[in-house]
């Protein structure tokens, strides 16, 4: 009985083993970089100007090259976590700036966590940028 629980003990231990090593960041695709920016893209149904619409754009163009320049970088884990983090939140101030209106930003944020839910599970990156 108890060489049963001992290889149980075994088996279970290597696979979360692996569980937690699958959790690096690897280099993206350049399927990711399109992928992100047409869902960062505010689209027409929010009824922003298109002054405001182009200035979020901009944003968003830097802030996935700047993804994919750490993502691709020779940091190690930890250091990248902070880095996308720490990006993300100048993206947060950059966007709370551009939008100046709370329920416009509530609702470019409502659909962009939205769209990028199918993108968390094909790619483990997007849940860090978003």
């Amino acid at each position: 009985m108890s060489t049963k629980v001992t290889y149980l003990g075994v088996i279970l231990f290597t696979l979360i083993s692996f569980s937690f090593q699958a959790q690096t960041i690897s280099k993206p695709s350049a399927q990711f970089s399109s992928d992100l920016l047409s869902t960062l893209n505010p689209g027409n149904d929010l009824g922003i100007s298109s002054e405001l619409k182009d200035k979020i754009e901009s944003e968003n163009r830097s802030y996935v090259q700047d993804i994919m320049d750490i993502a691709s970088g020779d940091d190690d884990d930890d250091t990248k976590i902070k880095k996308l983090t720490n990006r993300k939140n100048q993206r947060d101030g950059v966007l709370e700036s551009a939008f100046g209106n709370d329920d416009m930003l509530k609702s470019y944020k409502k659909k962009i966590n939205k769209e990028i839910k199918p993108f968390k599970r094909k790619y483990k990156l997007a849940k860090w940028v978003l």
